[in-house]
């Protein structure tokens, strides 16, 4: 087996000529699957456009008539909160001085009610003094009378006996 070298660069050659053509194929196969996959693509873009422009053109047209109103909104909205917030201010603020004026008022009314029933005690104190001092003196005078008419009706006073014959065995 003499093989000469131009034999062998002759194979060589041939083996070579063969992995390009080899290579050209898959490179033209591996373009024709990215052109289809690119014209599919493509259409699905396409489709995808069809569909999604009209839905943002409606969003964006929807946001242009609706955005002033959405930012006067938030601006009333500010506003009534501002609002609702001095309003409650005042509120607390009134309220505290209801209930500042009505604790004062009550104190003033329980010092009131207290001098007003201590009067009455005092009042009732001297009527009852001055109605039953005349009252336990007319007693005595009665009493002092009736004593006086019971000695004259009677003659004179039994002397009181002091001396009990059961009495013998108490010691006090």
């Amino acid at each position: 087996m003499n093989v000469d070298h131009e034999t062998l660069l002759m194979i060589f050659v041939g083996v070579t000529g063969a992995a390009v053509l080899l290579q050209a194929i898959v490179l033209f196969a591996l373009y024709l699957s990215v052109s289809k996959s690119s014209k599919a693509m493509q259409a699905k873009i396409d489709e995808l456009q069809t569909v999604v422009v009209p839905v943002l053109n409606q969003s964006r047209e929807f946001l242009t008539r609706v955005g002033p109103k959405i930012d006067a909104a938030a601006g009333d909205l500010a506003e009534i909160t501002r609002s609702l917030r001095a309003q409650s201010e005042d509120l607390q603020r009134t309220t505290t001085e209801v209930l500042e004026k009505t604790r004062r008022q009550s104190e003033r009314i329980d010092i009131i009610l207290s001098k007003v029933l201590d009067g009455v005690d005092y009042a009732s104190t001297a009527v009852a003094s001055a109605v039953t001092k005349p009252v336990k003196q007319m007693q005595a005078v009665m009493a002092g009378a009736k004593a006086v008419i019971g000695v004259l009706i009677s003659g004179a006073p039994r002397q009181a006996q002091t001396h009990v014959a059961a009495d013998k065995d108490m010691f006090v």
